[in-house]
């Protein structure tokens, strides 16, 4: 590739140790900005997937401590008193952690919707 270089690399080798230099500052920062940037990309998505399916699988666990039968009658784990301290415990933490989440997604968003927009977009 044709380089236009300060000084003639020829005839000088600080000049020429100068060039290499630049020249791998050069390709490293592309490497970590510009290749890395997809995988960087993709594995905070995936980990943010992680998150909301690891939500769905608590809340799951959750709602499952109290049972309706076929024929409507409610029943408990230990007795409705104690479910609904639990059910109520395991439901605030469960809104912290969602609103946590929902914090890092947003974080996320506001990081990379113009940088993607730039590089699919143009």
């Amino acid at each position: 590739l044709p380089s236009l270089y300060p000084c003639d690399w020829k005839e000088s080798r600080s000049c020429f140790i100068m060039i290499i230099f630049i020249h791998f500052l050069g390709a490293t920062f592309v490497n970590w900005k510009i290749i890395g940037f997809g995988e960087v990309f993709f594995g905070m998505v995936s980990r943010q997937v992680a998150l909301f399916r690891h939500l769905n699988h608590n809340l799951n666990q959750i709602l499952t401590s109290v049972r309706v039968s076929g024929n409507g009658t409610v029943m408990y784990r230990v007795n409705k008193d104690i479910d609904h301290i639990y059910i109520k415990q395991a439901l605030r933490k469960w809104i912290i952690h969602h609103q946590k989440v929902m914090e890092q997604y947003d974080r996320l968003q506001a990081l990379y919707s113009w940088p993607l927009f730039v590089h699919f977009g143009l």
